[in-house]
């Protein structure tokens, strides 16, 4: 479980001796156990919570409430517990949330249009998708030596890119200038990668 704890956006999974608890921050409290579900992992900051169904399946499905206690509602996050465990090293390890590698980070508020999705499964590999938090779908794609992770629902998309290499960084972003995008200037907070981006930026002729 520290593993897991290590690569999130400093969520609390749940520890094992804990595992199957009743629910005790709502009143009265909650046996989700008996409700079907197993809790897995708080957000840092409380606003979801995510669960296992627990449907008999070696690899049950995982569901995820958004800020909805003492009556959770819970929806579709992933088909397989293993597929969100995956995704959270994928994102975080060595991903475009890995904020503790020395990787190239970029982001960029950009329409996600379906003839740009359909060209990004065509140019790169897809990963897979989860939903509910932290946006409807979040769709990964990965090609180029880097990385593509899109939070896209009704209140926007935005992209989050990872590199290794300059090289890579400059590839994933004219694919994506070529679909048609950057009609916004990538951005960063990676004090490390400003100067790169802005090279980057002014080699592709970008206009801010």
């Amino acid at each position: 479980m520290n593993l897991w704890g290590r690569y999130t956006n400093d969520d609390y999974p749940v520890p094992i001796d804990e595992l199957g608890d009743p629910v005790d921050w709502v009143n009265p409290s909650r046996d989700l156990v008996r409700e079907g579900l197993l809790l897995i992992a708080r957000e840092n900051q409380g606003v979801a919570s995510w669960a296992v169904r627990l449907d008999g399946t070696p690899d049950p499905p995982v569901v995820v409430e958004i800020d909805s206690w003492p009556d959770p509602n819970w929806i579709p996050c992933a088909d397989k517990f293993s597929t969100f465990l995956f995704c959270q090293f994928w994102d975080y390890c060595g991903g475009p949330c890995d904020l503790r590698s020395n990787l190239l980070l970029a982001q960029v508020y950009e329409d996600l249009k379906p003839d740009v999705l359909g060209s990004l499964r065509r140019d790169f590999e897809e990963m897979p998708t989860t939903f509910g938090w932290p946006a409807g779908t979040n769709f990964r794609f990965q090609a180029h030596g880097g990385r593509i992770l899109i939070w896209h629902d009704e209140r926007g998309t935005q992209w989050h890119l990872a590199a290794r290499r300059k090289s890579a960084l400059v590839d994933m972003l004219r694919n994506l200038r070529e679909y048609g995008m950057l009609k916004r200037v990538p951005y960063t907070y990676d004090l490390a990668t400003m100067p790169i981006l802005k090279a980057i930026v002014q080699e592709l002729g970008l206009s801010r």
